[in-house]
């Protein structure tokens, strides 16, 4: 099973992804017990798309970004109108060594290469985004590069449209841990 292939409500999910985003630990209160709780949201991904995935508790150290995982007997439910795929108490998440091919040119810091054929300025970066995504995003100027971070996490549909959006005008996307981010070469104007 392919994460393009999940619906709104579906249950006994198995699938293998790759953990392309994964967002800060923070407390949540339950509707149900008057406890608080710890969770992190990660972006899985897949070659046919992504979708979100919350870590609750003990899970969240057990992940980490880029690991490849398994997920057995998960289902799919939607928060605030975005898929999300969750494991629950019935379902298992596993790291794995299975590799997993995703449509994310996701590459180490070591293999960084300018690949912008345009010739782009920084507000010209910046006007590609549409402004509900400008908002949550942080656009810094270094040298000849525009570096791109989520201002927070950004979930799987925001991610799949900033990627799309970075793709279009050359860019990439780094994967770095915590220093993961967009990237776009710069070349002045003519």
């Amino acid at each position: 099973m392919t994460i393009s292939e999940l619906v709104l409500g579906q249950k006994k999910v198995s699938l293998n992804a790759k953990v392309v985003e994964k967002g800060d630990p923070h407390e949540v209160h339950s509707k149900f017990r008057d406890e608080p709780y710890v969770v992190c949201d990660l972006v899985l991904a897949d070659e046919s798309g992504t979708i979100k995935l919350t870590l609750w508790e003990e899970e969240i150290n057990k992940v980490n970004l880029n690991d490849n995982v398994q997920i057995e007997n998960g289902y799919v439910t939607a928060w605030k109108k975005e898929l999300q795929l969750n494991v629950g108490k019935f379902g298992k998440l596993t790291v794995t060594k299975i590799p997993v091919t995703t449509k994310l040119p996701v590459k180490p810091i070591s293999q960084q290469t300018p690949v912008n054929p345009h010739k782009t300025l920084l507000s010209e970066v910046k006007d590609a985004f549409p402004t509900e995504l400008q908002e949550k995003l942080n656009f810094e100027q270094h040298a000849q590069t525009v570096i791109i971070k989520p201002v927070k996490f950004l979930g799987s549909d925001n991610f799949a449209k900033a990627l799309k959006i970075v793709l279009d005008i050359g860019g990439e996307y780094v994967s770095a841990g915590r220093d993961s981010h967009f990237r776009v070469q710069l070349k002045e104007s003519v």
